[in-house]
């Protein structure tokens, strides 16, 4: 599953990578197409879908867990998971300070949000806030979400979001 950031890891030499990302979209395969890599399902090959996942906050880099979306490859090294970690938490951060995301918002294994922290005012798919046990002062949720809204751990729910929106609870 394709979490918050997702990325492509290319291995450049032994010890380099190049990570690919797309502003607001976190799927691998929409990667794959827009820099023109096929995903041959081989892990010998030179590439490999990866993951940042918010775990304990969305500010600070160590907020974030790294993750493979597959088996991690016999060729990465501990060094190619610093870069990539620290590439992947660039473009995030850059996510979301955009106003209108364009994928789904995977942000399900968050439990709480930092206060004042600005979601972006669209998002065009789904949005995961399944783990979130409340939302603390001054965080809004966006104004329209494309697909569905998953807040199933909230114990109360901001006025007016239950009529905005279809919401799960999972």
């Amino acid at each position: 599953m394709c979490q918050f950031k997702s990325g492509i890891a290319v291995r450049i030499d032994e010890s380099t990578i190049r990570i690919h990302t797309l502003p607001c979209d976190d799927s691998h395969q929409h990667i794959r197409d827009a820099i023109g890599i096929r995903d041959t399902g081989d892990l010998s090959r030179n590439q490999t879908p990866v993951e940042l996942v918010a775990v304990r906050g969305l500010a600070k880099i160590d907020d974030f867990d790294f993750t493979f979306d597959d088996a991690r490859p016999y060729w990465w090294t501990d060094t190619m998971t610093e870069q990539a970690k620290y590439a992947l938490f660039a473009a995030a951060q850059a996510d979301l300070h955009a106003m209108i995301f364009s994928g789904s918002l995977y942000l399900g294994s968050l439990t709480s949000l930092p206060e004042g922290v600005t979601l972006p005012q669209s998002v065009g798919g789904s949005l995961d806030l399944r783990s979130l046990t409340s939302l603390p002062e001054g965080v809004t949720l966006p104004q329209s979400v494309g697909g569905s809204l998953y807040l199933g751990s909230l114990t109360s729910l901001p006025e007016g979001v239950e009529k905005q929106f279809h919401i799960y609870r999972v």
